[in-house]
């Protein structure tokens, strides 16, 4: 297969159609990164879980994230902002030493939820063990970009399967760019030096998604192929040459209000299932 996408992408953003999407897939020249939550899989119940277990603790006192709250309030946002948030919402607190505490006890509280769980390959959404098969037997891996821990997606990539098998093998560890990794580079390159409510390098920059593809590939210049669920990670793609997105969500009211907002963008290609660009 020849390096279409990259040359198609030096000259303009062109539509895309799902077909040029499963090539994308299969292209050895397309870094393929994901999106973690809701895009490999299913984990409200896990994360609501770990806030409301984590600021409780921290904050001594009881509430509940409903899931309106969650959708409309939470949704796309860094573990860091999420803890500012409840905090400030439920507890009418400001306190950056509370909310660091909250965010590290969240994290452990994941892995926790997540290495209690018998089976995890149930919490895989539709098309994920297509597309595990289809790039074991090309040999390609794949990236991740997301807001949630690394430790806790590393833990579920080890225990989920397919055929039988841990897809850790399809997501090498050190393409997994998640929330400590992020965290950490800021944090070494000084970038933040006090409290702001977003980040510098989170979704939707897409630092995340480029440092994944960066470390699946390991080699510059391939088109860069962006699998989501969300605005925030459509906001990620808009304008970039080199970079094309899959929207994937089920609800049919979302999909229709993201394709009202980006049906102008080449780039971006928005379905209700994995399963539509596979067969």
């Amino acid at each position: 297969m020849t390096n279409e996408f990259v040359q198609r992408s030096d000259v303009g953003i062109e539509m895309r159609s799902i077909k040029e999407i499963k090539d994308m897939i299969l292209s050895p020249n397309v870094a393929l990164v994901n999106d973690f939550d809701e895009t490999i899989a299913s984990t409200v119940h896990f994360q609501r879980e770990s806030y409301t277990n984590s600021v409780k603790k921290v904050l001594g006192i009881d509430f509940i994230i409903t899931e309106e709250f969650g959708r409309t309030q939470l949704r796309g946002r860094s573990g860091l902002e999420i803890c500012r948030i409840l905090f400030r919402h439920f507890g009418n607190v400001e306190d950056e030493t509370l909310v660091a505490q909250a965010v590290g006890l969240r994290r452990d509280v994941l892995e926790r939820l997540v290495n209690e769980e018998a089976n995890l390959t149930k919490y895989l959404m539709p098309g994920i063990d297509e597309m595990v098969r289809m790039l074991r037997s090309l040999g390609k891996k794949a990236g991740i970009a997301s807001q949630s821990p690394d430790g806790f997606i590393h833990a579920f990539l080890q225990r989920a399967e397919v055929d039988g098998k841990s897809i850790e093998d399809i997501f090498p560890k050190d393409a997994v760019v998640g929330e400590t990794t992020v965290q950490g580079i800021e944090t070494a390159l000084s970038l933040v030096s006090q409290p702001v409510d977003n980040s510098l390098l989170y979704k939707p920059v897409p630092f995340p998604i480029y440092l994944a593809a960066a470390r699946v590939q390991h080699r510059e210049g391939d088109h860069i192929l962006y699998v989501g669920d969300h605005n925030v990670d459509a906001q990620c793609v808009i304008g970039k040459k080199n970079m094309t997105g899959l929207i994937v969500n089920k609800d049919e009211g979302k999909r229709n209000e993201l394709c009202l907002m980006y049906g102008q963008q080449g780039n971006i290609v928005t379905v209700g299932s994995l399963r539509e660009v596979l067969i």
